[in-house]
């Protein structure tokens, strides 16, 4: 194993479960007092990891694997399908006044 600049390279691995080589590097961060860890840039950049994404931490044994699991915005998008035009600001404006005078139409007992 290589150690440069506190980080530890090994030149490369025997994966089993894969039946190849495969290079490795070992990127190392601190917990800190609240058990927060930084992941370093270049995994960030690797899974493509951004602020706010969700990432899962995957026990394999003794080893830990990390995967990004996406924002919200990503997980949510176009899950509520309509074949409807989206309403206009004037619209939506109409709708919400209609709305309010039926609210209070119905609170004054009428």
């Amino acid at each position: 194993m290589l150690k440069n600049n506190g980080f530890f390279i090994p030149f490369c691995t025997f994966s089993e479960a894969k039946g190849m080589i495969i290079n490795m590097k070992e990127l190392l961060s601190t917990v800190t007092t609240k058990g927060q860890v930084t992941i370093p840039v270049e995994i960030r950049r690797l899974l493509g990891i951004v602020t706010h994404d969700k990432v899962a931490f995957i026990l394999d044994d003794d080893q830990v694997r990390l995967a990004r699991k996406g924002n919200v915005v990503d997980r949510t998008a176009g899950i509520f399908k309509t074949s409807k035009l989206p309403l206009t600001a004037e619209e939506l404006r109409e709708t919400a006044e209609r709305t309010i005078a039926a609210d209070v139409v119905e609170r004054m007992g009428g």
